[in-house]
C-alpha cells in the first residue's frame, strides 16, 4: 500500500468494520453518545495560535537591541538632566523615551492587525453540517461533529472533519487546500487493490477537513475532528513555527551592539581625559563622559526606520498584501530569487473557455476567471446577430448541462466564484458571454431528466422540455466518446450528415487545441420522443454534432508584466509546475525557469 498513516486501518477495512471501530452505525450516532464525545474528543474547532498578552509583546519588542540601545541612552540623559538640573537633558530624555514608546507601539498595532488577517483561515471550514442522529437527519453547528457522526455531503459542500466513505455516487473532490493541486479528484467507497500511496490525502476512499466537494453526493462516518484532522495538524504546525529575524533586524542588532561597545569604550576614555587632565571632580568628568555617549547615540535612527518601513506596509496594504513584521518588508527588497507556484498564483485557478470551434470557424471568449464579464469574438471582432444564431446551442448546452452555481463577490469574497465542478461553472459563464439568459430559458424549457457524468461513458446528458412537448437531450464530454455517438453535424447554420470528411476536420481540430494546451471537450444534442427511456443507450445515440470548447486555467491578467518587472529588478524567476514546461510558455516567455513535478523527482 506505500507510506502509511493513522488512517490505514479505516481506509482498508470494510464499512461494518469501520463502523465497529468508532462505536456507530449506518443510522448515525444517538443524541447522547454524540453529547458525550466532545468531553472525549473535544469541539470540532481548528487550533489556534496562543495569543501573546499586550505585557509579552511589549516585553518582545523592547528587547530589541536598538530599543535597549535608546533606553541606556535616554536613562543616562534623564540622569545627567536631574543631577546638573538641565531641563535641556531632561527633554531629550524624554524624547529619546518617546520615540522608543512610538516604535513598540507601532509595532505591535501592526503585529495585531496581521494576526486579524491570518484569522480568516478558519473560514475554510464550514459552520453547518447535515448529520444522522437518532437515525433522523438533522443540521448541526460544525464544532458539535464528533466521531461517529455520518456525514451527508451534496455537491458544493466542504467537508467538516477528516471522514471515511460509505456511501459514494460520482464523487470528486477538491483537495487544493491541502495539496494546492485544483485538478478534482475522484472518490469511492473501497480502495483499489494494490495502489502505492505518497501521502495520507491520496486515499481514494477518504474525504479530509476543509476540502471540497466538486460533484456527487456521499455519505461518510468521521474519523477525527479539530486538531487531530490532516488541515488542523498543518495550522497547530504552523503557529508552532518561530520568526527568524530578518536580515534587516540582524544588520540592526549587529549596529546597535556595535554602537552600543563603541558610546561605552569613548565615554570612558573621555572619563580618564577629563579626570587627568582636565582636573574636573569625578561626577563632572561621569556627567561630561554621559553627554559624549549620548552624542554617539543615533537617537532618531530607529524612528526613521520604522517611519520609512510603516509607509511602505501602508502602499502594500493598499494592494491587499497583509505585513505581519515590519521588517520582513525590507526582507522582500533584498529577493534575488521568487519561486512562485503556478495553480492559483500565476494562473487564476478558475477554469475557463477560451476558444469554441463551431460551423467551420474557431471563436474566441474573452474575460477572466469567473466573471461575467466578457464577449465571444471571431477574427478580433465581437460577433454578429448572425453569427451568434449558429452558436445558441452551444450556449443552450453550456447553461443547461451544468450541475454549477455561480456565486457574485461579497464582502467575504470580493470575486466572482462558482460551487459545484469548476469545468461546469466555466460553461455557465461562457454561456453569460453570450448574452444567453439561463434562468428564462430554465424557466421556458425546465430540466426533466439527468445522466450523470462517469468514468465509463465519459459524458453527461441533460434532458430539457419545451413548451411544445418536445424533449431535447443535451450532452457534452470526451471529444471522440462524444464524436462517436455522433450522426449528424450542425455545419454552415444547417444540420447536415456527418461525413468521414467533416469528421476529420473535427479531429484534426481537436488535435490542434489539444497542442495549445487547453483542455477539449465536444458538445451535442438530440431531439427526443416524450415516451423515450431515461437510460444512455437511448438518448446518447444519433446525436448531433455542435461544436468543440477548449478550456484553460489562464494567466492572472498582469502577470507577465509582474514577470518582466521581477527580473528587471535581478529577481531570477522560477515557477513550480506539474504540468509540461511549454505548457505556460507562451504566456510568460523563455526568461522564467521551470521546475516540473517530472523533473523534482
Amino acid at each position: 500500500m506505500g507510506k502509511g498513516s493513522g488512517y490505514d486501518e479505516y481506509a482498508l477495512s470494510k464499512v461494518d468494520e469501520v463502523y465497529r471501530l468508532l462505536q456507530s452505525g449506518p443510522d448515525g450516532l444517538t443524541a447522547e453518545k454524540a453529547a458525550d464525545r466532545p468531553q472525549q474528543y473535544g469541539p470540532n474547532r481548528l487550533p489556534s495560535a496562543k495569543r501573546r498578552s499586550l505585557t509579552s509583546r511589549t516585553i518582545l519588542q523592547i528587547r530589541n537591541a536598538f530599543n535597549l540601545l535608546l533606553l541606556f541612552a535616554s536613562g543616562l540623559s534623564f540622569f545627567s538632566g536631574f543631577a546638573y538640573s538641565d531641563p535641556g537633558s531632561i527633554q531629550m530624555g524624554a524624547a529619546i523615551l518617546a520615540v522608543v514608546i512610538i516604535n513598540v507601539a507601532f509595532s505591535i498595532f501592526q503585529e495585531y492587525r496581521a494576526e486579524q488577517a491570518v484569522q480568516t483561515i478558519t473560514k475554510m471550514i464550514p459552520t453547518k453540517a447535515k448529520v444522522f442522529r437518532n437515525t433522523i437527519e438533522v443540521e448541526v453547528e460544525v464544532t458539535d461533529v464528533v466521531p461517529g457522526d455520518v456525514v451527508v455531503l451534496d455537491e458544493g459542500d466542504r467537508v467538516p472533519a477528516d471522514l471515511r466513505l460509505v456511501s459514494a455516487f460520482e464523487v470528486s473532490v477538491d483537495n487544493s487546500i491541502l495539496t494546492g493541486e485544483s485538478e478534482a479528484l475522484r472518490r469511492f467507497v473501497d480502495m483499489t487493490p494494490g495502489m502505492t500511496l505518497d501521502s495520507s490525502v491520496e486515499y481514494q476512499n477518504l474525504l479530509f477537513a476543509g476540502t471540497r466537494m466538486v460533484s456527487g453526493v456521499a455519505r461518510g462516518v468521521v474519523l477525527t475532528t479539530g486538531k487531530e484532522t490532516q488541515f488542523g495538524r498543518i495550522v497547530a504546525l504552523s503557529s508552532q513555527i518561530e520568526d527568524p529575524f530578518s536580515p534587516l533586524q540582524r544588520d540592526i542588532d549587529r549596529t546597535a551592539k556595535l554602537n552600543l561597545v563603541l558610546s561605552v569604550a569613548v565615554g570612558a576614555l573621555f572619563f580618564l581625559v577629563t579626570k587627568t587632565f582636565v582636573n574636573l571632580t569625578v561626577i563632572e568628568s561621569i556627567l561630561f563622559a554621559i553627554g559624549v555617549m549620548i552624542s554617539l547615540i543615533p537617537e532618531g535612527f530607529q524612528l526613521t526606520v520604522s517611519l520609512s518601513l510603516a509607509i511602505t506596509a501602508l502602499g502594500m496594504a493598499k494592494r491587499n498584501v497583509v505585513v505581519k513584521r515590519l521588517s520582513a518588508i525590507e526582507t522582500i527588497g533584498s529577493m534575488t530569487v521568487l519561486c512562485v507556484d503556478k495553480t492559483g498564483t500565476i494562473t487564476s485557478g478558475e477554469m475557463m473557455v477560451e476558444k469554441l470551434w463551431a460551423t467551420g470557424k474557431v471563436f474566441e471568449v474573452t474575460g477572466d476567471g469567473y466573471s461575467p464579464e466578457g464577449f465571444v469574438t471571431v477574427e478580433g471582432r465581437k460577433i454578429n446577430t448572425d453569427e451568434r444564431l449558429h452558436l445558441v446551442s452551444l450556449f443552450e448546452v453550456s447553461a443547461f448541462c451544468t450541475n454549477a452555481k455561480l456565486v457574485a463577490p461579497t464582502d467575504r469574497i470580493g470575486r466572482w466564484a462558482v460551487l459545484g465542478d469548476p469545468m461546469d461553472g466555466a460553461f455557465l459563464v461562457f454561456a453569460g458571454k453570450g448574452d444567453f439568459n439561463s434562468v428564462a430559458a430554465l424557466a421556458e424549457s425546465p430540466r426533466t431528466g439527468l445522466l450523470p457524468f462517469d468514468s465509463a461513458r465519459r459524458m453527461m446528458t441533460v434532458i430539457h422540455s419545451a413548451s411544445s412537448g418536445a424533449w431535447k437531450a443535451y450532452t457534452k464530454g470526451s471529444c471522440y466518446d462524444v464524436l462517436a455517438r455522433c450522426t449528424s453535424i450542425f455545419y454552415g447554420g444547417k444540420t447536415e450528415p456527418l461525413t468521414k470528411t467533416t469528421r476529420d476536420e473535427v479531429t484534426r481540430q481537436i488535435a490542434d487545441f489539444a497542442t495549445e494546451g487547453y483542455r477539449v471537450l465536444a458538445l451535442a444534442s438530440t431531439e427526443l420522443s416524450p415516451d423515450v427511456e431515461a437510460k444512455s443507450e437511448f438518448i446518447e445515440t444519433e446525436m448531433t454534432f455542435l461544436g468543440l470548447a477548449a478550456l484553460r486555467d489562464p494567466p492572472r491578467p498582469k502577470t507577465q508584466a509582474a514577470v518582466q518587472q521581477a527580473k528587471r529588478a535581478g529577481v531570477r524567476v522560477i515557477m513550480i509546475t506539474g504540468d509540461h514546461e511549454l505548457t505556460p510558455r507562451p504566456w510568460l516567455g523563455r526568461s522564467v525557469y521551470y521546475l516540473t513535478r517530472s523533473m523534482s523527482r
